[in-house]
């Protein structure tokens, strides 16, 4: 049986006795987000290549790379799964709603076997935002990396870190939540035994 009194999160004391944990997942959070929110736009801006960027023509000839990933331009007005394609405002409402979904989810996060899922949290939040920017600042998103021996389709690190982010907390979540199932199992077999 548990004596620990449950502590509601909207209350003082759950504040007063969590607040540096929170502080540092924020801090993990923002520190994830920004590293990976560069790096898919500093590869877009070093990979992309256009023929007149101020009337946002994309030079459709630019191709490189081997049998493994090709480089090439596409500026993709819709969104890979098809939902939301032509109501853009929409498409950064989500946005918004994830970044800021997954920075509230840090502050419920308590221990430290479960600081993976800040960082999966961060990742899924710099894919979100980094196709929001391209599609405030072009329309579109910009798509430089095709896997050819994958599919046909271009993409970018954003799309590459929504994927990993989504599937990394799922996982992470249900290996911390097996782990912790059969440390229970386990406790509760040995104080049985020791009765």
């Amino acid at each position: 049986m548990n004596n620990e009194k449950k502590i509601k999160y909207f209350s003082k004391e759950y504040w007063k006795i969590h607040w540096k944990f929170i502080l540092m997942n924020i801090g993990i959070f923002l520190l994830c987000f920004l590293a990976f929110l560069s790096i898919d736009l500093l590869t877009k801006e070093f990979l992309f290549r256009w023929k007149d960027k101020e009337n946002l023509v994309v030079d459709t000839d630019y191709q490189s790379g081997n049998s493994f990933i090709i480089f090439k331009s596409i500026l993709h007005e819709g969104t890979t799964i098809g939902v939301f394609e032509t109501n853009l405002t929409i498409l950064h409402i989500i946005s918004f709603c994830i970044f800021f979904g997954a920075l509230w989810a840090t502050t419920f996060i308590k221990e430290k076997k479960s600081i993976i899922v800040v960082v999966f949290l961060g990742l899924i939040s710099s894919g979100s935002f980094g196709n929001m920017i391209d599609r405030f600042l072009f329309g579109g998103v910009r798509d430089i990396m095709n896997f050819p021996w994958v599919n046909k389709g271009v993409l970018n690190f954003a799309d590459m870190w929504l994927v990993l982010g989504a599937v990394g907390i799922l996982l992470s979540i249900t290996l911390i939540n097996l782990v912790s199932h059969f440390k229970n199992k386990k406790n509760k077999q040995n104080n049985i035994e020791v009765k």
